[in-house]
């Protein structure tokens, strides 16, 4: 809206903690991260991702919107166990133009794609690389990309094989992280395919889990965090 004082902007105000500070607490408590709950987030940004890419405007026509800062700090989890993917501040329509874009990388380096450290114009694949460091990093429980060679790494390192540091990890999860990660932006999914492989994998995972009731998003950042439940 904008009132006498200029444009302003009215936000939800989400309960909870962002994915950075959930990782941060279950290393600490030493709690591995349940494969369905990794999934879940994962999937919820992917939802983000997908609203965000398939945007229109008021007349109907596509107008995608890339989000360009996809990380754990920007996912924010409520205690009502949805994931919200938030800061849209360096977002811009694809195709649009800004003064900086060439000039300056924007972002945080761990989670840019290796066509973005290329100064090629970024893409949803983009986002869909992003998402794929956050979800690794959930899962794992310690930053991929990280050390004073960041931007090698994500240029020339191959991605990492999932089933290393969690061997309760599918074959179809495996060779979705490997997609996600690919340095080829045309071998990602789309947001939308994104969405519709990681809701199987997620009930897949629901079903293989150990307990007698698989962990949810809500009933785990719950208790994780110890937050009273009524």
């Amino acid at each position: 809206g904008e009132d006498d004082e200029g444009p302003f902007l009215v936000m939800d105000l989400v309960e909870g903690v962002s994915a950075l500070q959930l990782t941060r607490e279950a290393l600490r408590r030493e709690w591995e991260l349940p494969l369905e709950v990794g999934l879940e987030i994962a999937r919820d940004v992917a939802l983000g991702l997908r609203a965000a890419h398939e945007a229109r405007d008021a007349g109907g026509a596509e107008t995608p919107i890339l989000h360009r800062d996809v990380s754990p700090q920007n996912v924010l989890i409520g205690y009502d166990g949805i994931a919200r993917l938030a800061d849209f501040g360096i977002a811009r329509v694809l195709g649009g133009t800004s003064p900086h874009t060439r000039a300056l990388l924007q972002g945080k380096r761990g989670y840019m794609a290796p066509e973005i450290l290329r100064f090629e114009p970024p893409a949803p694949a983009s986002d869909v690389f992003a998402a794929g460091v956050v979800l690794y990093e959930l899962l794992v429980g310690e930053g991929l990309y990280r050390g004073p060679d960041v931007e090698r790494q994500i240029l020339d390192a191959p991605p990492p094989d999932l089933l290393e540091a969690r061997p309760d990890a599918s074959d179809g999860l495996v060779e979705l992280m490997l997609r996600m990660l690919a340095k080829d932006p045309a071998r990602r999914p789309s947001a939308r395919a994104l969405v519709d492989r990681l809701e199987v994998l997620l009930a897949e995972a629901s079903l293989d889990a150990l307990e007698d009731e698989p962990w949810t998003l809500r009933r785990y950042v719950r208790a994780l965090l110890r937050v009273s439940t009524q």
